[in-house]
């Protein structure tokens, strides 16, 4: 059995499949370093996320009671399956189930891509709202 690395968390998280979802996720993790981020498109109503980050403290248990409450406040169901092996396994590369997309795609993003999109959706809002 591998130890755990109490410096990363993994979860995995049940969203509404919004853009606003998106952005309180980030919202709540922001400013801790992504490490991982695996999603795929199942479900036009509900996002299926596997993620992992840096903990930013070294009181793990707090901080990952406190991303848990922020998530749920957020009406996001998370999961901590950082001494799971078996579903870190399975989440990482089953994330989502089965799709019935016809023509899908996948498709690979580094980070700064990743942080580009986010920052255009920001503008885009910011745009929307009338800021």
């Amino acid at each position: 059995m591998r130890s755990r690395d109490d410096t990363k968390y993994l979860q995995l998280i049940d969203l509404d499949h919004l853009f606003a979802s998106f952005f309180a996720l980030h919202t709540v993790i922001h400013p801790r370093a992504v490490t991982e981020f695996i999603y795929r498109y199942s479900d036009p109503q509900r996002a299926y996320v596997f993620l992992s980050f840096q903990l930013d403290t070294q009181s793990r248990a707090t901080e990952v009671a406190q991303v848990l409450s922020e998530l749920d406040k957020n009406g996001m169901k998370a999961r901590d399956i950082s001494d799971n092996e078996m579903a870190k396994s399975h989440a990482r590369y089953m994330i989502g189930g089965i799709s019935d997309v016809p023509n899908e795609r996948l498709f690979r993003f580094g980070w700064s891509i990743v942080i580009l999109f986010v920052l255009i959706g920001l503008e885009a809002s910011n745009i929307c709202n009338g800021s």
